[in-house]
This record gives C-alpha cells, structure tokens and sequence, in this order.
C-alpha cells in the first residue's frame, strides 16, 4: 500500500498525546499488530519513488525526474518516455513468474507511453488505475490537457484491464463532469471509494490457495482536496479549510485500511499476510501550507531532501509478522525498493 503525499505528523501513532485533529484508528491497530518502521526512506516525489518500487532499483537508476506522461524522446524506442524504461522488469512480472495472482489498483505514475508501461506491460493480471500524477476525485479527470493536432483536451484519467485481457478507458466507471466536491449526488463515487470497492471485490473472488499480490495505491492524500461530506463534517471544529481537507482526506483513507483489514480476515487470509506499508515522499507543505499536510518536527516536505520530504511513515504488518515483534519500532534504515 503507497499512500499519496502522507505528512509524517498527520497519523495517530506520530502522536505523542491524542489529537482530535488526527483521526486514524485503523491504521494505527494495523501498525501495532506488526512493526513500525521509523527509518524508512524514499524518493521526494511521487513517480521517481513509484518506479522504484514497482522496479525494485534505486530512483538514480531508473527515474529521477517527476515528468508530464507524455514526455517523448523519438530517438530513444526504450528509456524515450517519462516512467520506468520499457526494459525494467516489475515486481509483479516476477511474483506472477512465481504462481501469484497479481493486482494493481489506484494511481499508477509508472509510465504511459507504450503498451510495455502499463500495469499489464509490467505484469499485473488486473487493474483499475489513473495514470498520471493525480486526477479529480469527483470527475476523474486530470489537469494536463493535450491534443495531437495542437488543440487541448481534457482528459479522463481512468483505465482498467481484467483477467480476461479486455483493456481500456473505464468508461463505464467514470462519473459524469457534473460531480464535483460542491456537487455530491447519488450518482457520484469518489474515486478511492471507486478503488476501494475494487480492492474488495479483488479479495472477496480470490481463491486462497494461490497466493496473491495486491498493490492498492490510493489517491489520498494527494491535492485536489477533496473528500466526501460526511467525512468532512467530523472536522468542522478545524478553523483552516486545507487543514480540514487533509484531515478528512486522511480519516477516509483510515476507513480504507479498516475495511480492507476486515475482508482479508473475513477470507481467511490475514494469517499468512504481509502487508507493507509506506508514503510515496513527505506531506506537501509548500504554497504556504495550502497542500494541507504537517511533517512535524522533520524539517522540509515533499519536494526537499531534508528528511521531511524523504523520510515517510512505514510499516510491515499482517499475520506473518512474528508474534514477539509485533507492536515494535524498528530503527534499522530501510528503502521503498528494497522491497
């Protein structure tokens, strides 16, 4: 699980006392049945870290540069793309190699250029995924807007492919450009609510016996600030509107890990689970704070190489970790590819 922009300060167990402000149940009950890690690093951006991990190379091996998806280089047919090269093979080429069923469900930001970049390009057997660095949660669209013939369209930033190979826009699961945050109807799904629901269908039709690879990415807690109502209204007390934002973000994102953590147990599966954990970089605290986020006492956030943009709250947990570490902090360094 890589969760998008998580500020250091903005979990419960980086709490020294409770906060009101920072409502994360499940994951902190996730991270004491297992092991924190407090010395886990990455890349400061979002898609150097996300090709580092898919790939299992050091970011200065493999992408170092936060690119647009539609960065081309003609001359060069394999490394001529923004994202991992063409040629880098995926973690999930090598767990599916080994007999897993592979998944890949939320942001992507590996690459797109070609049909070698795409979650079936590196291996996975499913997905449902937005490919660029972030899209709207309302009407998934993306802010980068291209046309071949020099005009400008905006795109919807939404893709799936099955097991049985069918490929393509998510036509069908987009919701309509009149949902937005303001405008919440009943037939507007939020888009980690969308992944959310994908995630457990993944489960609820896995059959145990094959072991399984889940990678679930969620959009939170990325900008656009958005979140559904109901979860912003726990946090009317907050005065700052991004702060709020960022706190309702991240409560929804808890939700997720909560109801994941029930179906894997409902399955059957958690005993033999290892669940790791991690932020793609620090919380953005640049544009004066308006990304919301609070790192808390690291010094910097997403963007700097000061330990608040690269060092991220982690964690291994699930029913493989040992009995006697469980509830640990585990000081040793570890990196997101050294997966």
């Amino acid at each position: 699980m890589l969760i998008d922009d998580y500020g250091w300060f903005n979990v419960g167990f980086h709490q020294p006392s409770p906060n009101p402000e920072v409502q994360t149940p499940s994951l902190d009950a996730l991270v004491q049945a297992g092991v924190e890690l407090d010395r886990a690093y990455i890349f400061k951006y979002c898609s150097p870290s996300r090709c580092a991990l898919q790939t299992g190379r050091n970011p200065l091996q493999v992408n170092v540069l936060n690119d647009d998806m539609v960065v081309h280089n003609a001359s060069d047919p394999v490394g001529g793309w923004a994202g991992a090269a063409r040629n880098f093979t995926g973690i999930a080429t090598k767990l599916a190699a080994a007999g897993y069923a592979t998944h890949q469900i939320g942001k992507w930001d590996v690459g797109m250029g070609s049909n070698d970049h795409t979650p079936r390009g590196r291996g996975y057997s499913s997905s449902l995924i937005y490919f660029f660095h972030e899209n709207d949660y309302w009407d998934d669209t993306s802010y980068f807007t291209c046309g071949a013939d020099g005009n400008s369209t905006t795109i919807v930033d939404l893709w799936e492919h099955d097991a049985n190979g069918t490929e393509g826009g998510a036509r069908t699961l987009n919701n309509s450009w009149a949902c937005s945050q303001a405008r919440q109807g009943a037939n507007c799904t939020y888009v980690d609510d969308l992944f959310l629901r994908r995630a457990l269908d993944v489960i609820a039709a896995h059959d145990p016996a094959t072991p399984l690879f889940l990678s679930l990415t969620p959009h939170g807690v990325h900008t656009p600030l958005e979140v559904p109502q109901e979860y912003l209204d726990k946090f009317s007390f907050i005065e700052d509107p991004r702060r709020r934002l960022y706190a309702a973000m991240v409560n929804h994102f808890d939700a997720m890990v909560g109801a994941v953590t029930d179906a894997l147990k409902a399955k059957g599966m958690w005993d033999n689970l290892l669940w790791l954990g991690s932020a793609d970089n620090g919380g953005p605290i640049y544009n004066n704070g308006s990304a919301g986020a609070n790192n808390f006492p690291l010094r910097g956030g997403k963007g700097s190489n000061f330990e608040g943009g690269v060092r991220v709250n982690a964690w291994a947990s699930g029913g493989l970790i040992p009995a006697a570490q469980r509830g640990r902090k585990e000081p040793g360094l570890v990196a997101a590819w050294d997966w």
